[in-house]
């Protein structure tokens, strides 16, 4: 099951960002993102799924996936997952 990524809006509001491109995605979140492609039908049958907001414009002030960030989210979603590292 994929793990989605909530950032807060302008507005302060939660909304999940959804990218029409991978260059869109990089630009934004930066290069060490990790993502999945899913179908938008997907997206929209999530429980309690906050606001869907396509191609957002991120902050420039707000956190940006590095080398070292993923590597510790790697290594930490495979210990809660039994996968070991």
């Amino acid at each position: 099951m994929p793990i989605y990524e909530i950032r807060e809006s302008e507005a302060g509001v939660p909304v999940l960002p959804v990218f029409s491109t991978l260059n869109d995605l990089i630009v934004q979140l930066g290069d060490e993102q990790p993502w999945v492609e899913v179908e938008v039908q997907s997206l929209l049958r999530i429980d309690g799924r906050p606001e869907l907001v396509l191609d957002p414009v991120i902050d420039g002030a707000a956190d940006r996936w590095n080398a070292e960030i993923s590597a510790v989210f790697i290594e930490n979603f495979k210990k809660r997952n039994g996968r070991g590292v």
